[in-house]
C-alpha cells in the first residue's frame, strides 16, 4: 500500500473510534485486517497481550460500548502520524481511567504494518505502563 492508502486506513480507524462508531470499526477490521493479523499490547494492562482480528473486534466493542471505558474513545487525539509505504506510526494522547479513579494523562505509539494490502500487525507501545499497572493493582485491592 502506498503512503496515501496507509494514511487513509489509519485515519479512518481513529475517526471511527472518536465517533464511537462500532459498525465503522468492525467494518474496517473486516475489510483491512489480514487473516494472520496480530495486535501486540503490553501484557501488564488489563487488555494486554496478543490479539487476532476477532479478539480486536471484541476489544473494540468493549471500548466503544462501555459506560466508563478505560480509554474514552472520543478523547483519543492523534499527536503525530508518520506514514510510508506499508507502514505508519501514530503518536496518541488520551486520558486513561479506571472506574472511581481520576483520569491519568498518558498516550502511546502505535505502529501499523501492512502487507499485500492488509494490516498484518499493530504494535502498541505505551509511554509508561507502570502508573497504569499501579492503578489496576489499587483497583483490585479495593
Amino acid at each position: 500500500m502506498d503512503r496515501a492508502e496507509v494514511t487513509a486506513v489509519v485515519e479512518r480507524f481513529y475517526r471511527a473510534l472518536n465517533a464511537r462508531d462500532l459498525a465503522g470499526v468492525q467494518a474496517l477490521i473486516d475489510e483491512t485486517f489480514a487473516a494472520d493479523f496480530a495486535a501486540r499490547l503490553p501484557p501488564s494492562l488489563p487488555y494486554g497481550g496478543e490479539h487476532d482480528a476477532a479478539q480486536m473486534k471484541r476489544l473494540m466493542k468493549g471500548l466503544l460500548t462501555a459506560p466508563e471505558p478505560v480509554i474514552d474513545p472520543e478523547a483519543i487525539k492523534i499527536e503525530r502520524l508518520l506514514a510510508a509505504e506499508n507502514e505508519a506510526v501514530v503518536e496518541l494522547s488520551f486520558p486513561w481511567k479506571l472506574p472511581g479513579q481520576e483520569p491519568l494523562a498518558t498516550g502511546n505509539i502505535e505502529w501499523f504494518r501492512f502487507a499485500g494490502g492488509k494490516l498484518v500487525e499493530m504494535l502498541v507501545l505505551y509511554r509508561d505502563t507502570a502508573p497504569l499497572a499501579e492503578r489496576v493493582a489499587q483497583a483490585r485491592a479495593g
